[in-house]
């Protein structure tokens, strides 16, 4: 393994060019991305002068949105945003909508050229459909896939966390832990 586990739950993962994940994260270090994610959204806040409730508001979101985001209540953090509110916030923030879905899902540049290039080799008339769409269109089809992709990631990894505390359980009642 080349990085030491913090703990006992997490998983070891494939480092991606981009700083993506190739393997399964733990809940750990998904907080880490969304930490990293926080603080790559005030720098940009910072940078352009644009203010959380604006930001919010442009994403159709209700005006206290991004301060939660980044100050989280009591109650628990805000979710993070969809890939068509990058898409709203990718102006006002001065970067591309693949920057922002980068540091908020962790899905790289990388990731999705590959998908890409896999449905060209294998379905050479999505391709074609694909080129055939204007660059708006083709971004809400890559948006789409970075959506899709981010969703099984969640479930993969909830599927991990709860095959990891099964496994834990187990171990603990027959006393190999």
């Amino acid at each position: 393994m080349d990085e030491p586990e913090r703990d006992g739950s997490e998983k070891a993962t494939e480092e991606l060019p981009g700083g993506g994940s190739g393997g399964l994260t733990s809940a750990a270090q998904m907080r880490e991305q969304t930490e990293r994610f926080r603080a790559y959204l005030r720098e940009r806040l910072q940078a352009t002068g644009v203010s959380k409730r604006k930001l919010s508001l442009a994403m159709g979101r209700d005006p206290s949105y991004v301060a939660q985001l980044l100050d989280p209540p009591r109650t628990g953090p805000r979710a993070l945003p969809s890939p068509a509110e990058l898409r709203k916030a990718a102006p006002l923030l001065g970067v591309p909508l693949m920057e922002l879905i980068e540091h908020a899902w962790g899905i790289t540049r990388v990731e999705l050229e590959v998908d890409l290039q896999a449905i060209a080799a294998h379905q050479g008339t999505w391709a074609a459909d694909l080129f055939e769409l204007n660059a708006v269109e083709r971004a809400e089809v890559l948006n789409f896939i970075a959506f899709t992709k981010a969703k099984r990631k969640e479930a993969r990894q909830s599927g991990a966390a709860t095959r990891t505390d099964s496994v834990a359980a187990g171990e603990a009642s027959d006393g190999s832990g």
